[in-house]
């Protein structure tokens, strides 16, 4: 919400209107009629430009689209408003785990497996998130993106899905009372809360072993990553490492991967026995990891990851070996676009990268009945 503050007695009150997702920008109009906002209403609705009227709290709507606006500057006559307008863009490809080059697209959906919201689910089913309604969603498709399937119809937040209890269950992040995680289970549709998880965000679990690994921040603390049973309990600290990444679990449920600040005091990867959470290894992480989506997905060598990399000045997928060493191999040769995520399929089959396009234009508003 908006808090306006007396310069003065430093006297704090709420600005009358409603309260929003997320405010990415605002600026008083020249007047100091109203405060002109860049704000989300709500998760899964795109970032749209507002007028709140000073000091009624009365709000209007100025953009209505299916864009991103991220910042607003008004003239000083409040004739034009400029703004940051963002196009995003993701479907899903498909192709065999040793030939990633020949994937091909199988969804059309607006913006499919985003931000690594794609894996593998029981018979190879793809597991995914999209948007395709102004709300983050759960979709099950075959490899080829036939028989899709959309699995959550609550009209929360669903996000960083991963498959657990022998591919029978969704474990996934949702919003709902505040951040924490849920399971779903795909065939009936039933989901329930995984308790003591407040907080607790991109999960990763395997499908025979029982405990969901995740990103979890006390409050007022540092972020750690957390373990926690299928079955639920009391969830513990997996290590004492602070984690500025989610972490992400090997296929033979063996190693952990989580970026970590090292001893020299670069930012890298740490490799973590997932049983006990003895350290196995660390790397560095390129100068060329592409930092914009911070995703990776383990390779079915289960010494290997592949990630978003843009040493050759487009977003493709490079392998890396995180235990043992090897040479550092192109995966993809996209020649435009941008990858936000992959995921191999647990029998060593396919891979599915989330394939896109993110855009931005500077974008003026002319009709003055848009700023006043």
């Amino acid at each position: 919400s908006l808090i306006e503050i007396n310069p003065v007695s430093g006297a704090q009150r709420t600005i009358a209107g409603r309260h929003w997702r997320e405010v990415l920008d605002f600026s008083w109009l020249p007047d100091g009629s109203g405060i002109l906002l860049a704000a989300m209403e709500r998760t899964g609705a795109n970032i749209q430009l507002w007028v709140t009227e000073y000091p009624s709290g009365k709000v209007r709507r100025i953009s209505n689209d299916l864009s991103d606006y991220l910042s607003v500057a008004v003239a000083s006559d409040a004739q034009k408003l400029a703004s940051v307008q963002r196009n995003m863009s993701s479907d899903l490809w498909v192709g065999p785990a040793n030939a990633p080059d020949k994937a091909q697209q199988v969804t059309t959906g607006r913006l499919d497996g985003m931000n690594g919201g794609v894996t593998f689910g029981a018979d190879d089913q793809l597991v995914y998130i999209g948007n395709h309604s102004q709300n983050w969603d759960l979709f099950t498709s075959n490899v080829d993106g036939g028989n899709t399937r959309q699995l959550t119809f609550d009209g929360v937040y669903h996000g960083s899905p991963t498959v657990c209890d022998h591919r029978r269950a969704v474990v996934y992040s949702s919003e709902t009372g505040g951040s924490s995680l849920w399971k779903l289970d795909p065939q009936t549709g039933s989901a329930s809360q995984i308790p003591h998880t407040d907080g607790g965000m991109m999960p990763s679990c395997g499908t025979v072993g029982g405990t969901i690994f995740y990103w979890g921040q006390p409050k007022g603390g540092s972020s750690y990553i957390f373990t926690v049973p299928f079955s639920g309990d009391t969830p513990k600290r997996f290590s004492d490492r602070v984690a500025i990444s989610p972490p992400f679990l090997s296929f033979d449920e063996k190693h952990l991967l989580f970026a970590t600040p090292l001893k020299n005091g670069l930012i890298g990867g740490a490799v973590l026995a997932a049983e006990d959470g003895k350290l196995e290894g660390e790397i560095l992480v390129p100068t060329t990891f592409d930092l914009s989506v911070s995703t990776l997905c383990w390779m079915p060598d289960n010494r290997s990851v592949a990630y978003p990399d843009l040493r050759s000045g487009v977003p493709n997928l490079w392998s890396q070996q995180v235990l043992g060493t090897g040479p550092q191999k192109q995966l993809t040769h996209f020649s435009s676009g941008k990858v936000w995520g992959c995921a191999f399929s647990g029998d060593g089959k396919y891979i599915a990268v989330s394939h896109g396009s993110r855009q931005s234009d500077a974008v003026m508003f002319t009709t003055s009945k848009d700023a006043r």
